[in-house]
């Protein structure tokens, strides 16, 4: 499995942000899109492999704070389009978290 590739992130690539973020905090971000892998397809040949954003921006905003890597924040929310989170809470793996 190959986490750099942008199809897991959805709008992100990991390679694009490596430099911009603090490599524990990387590996977290990592960690959690492996253990979120949503697979869709309409059709068996339009398979995609994604996890969503919106979880991953609130889980990466969530562990920022955790590691004292305030000053990152403005980096991820800019990095990582859309809202954070749904409406106050996030899925990490079938956990409902507290933004």
């Amino acid at each position: 499995m190959n986490l750099k590739n942008p199809s897991y992130t959805s709008k992100i690539t990991f390679s694009k942000i490596e430099t911009l973020l603090p490599p524990p905090l990387l590996r977290e971000m990592k960690k959690f899109v492996a253990r979120n892998i949503v697979v869709s397809s309409s059709t068996p040949l339009n398979e995609k492999i994604h996890c969503c954003p919106r979880c991953l921006k609130a889980h990466a905003i969530k562990m920022a704070e955790e590691m004292n890597f305030l000053h990152v924040n403005k980096t991820i929310k800019r990095l990582i389009k859309g809202e954070v989170g749904h409406d106050g809470y996030y899925l990490d793996q079938d956990e409902l978290i507290r933004i």
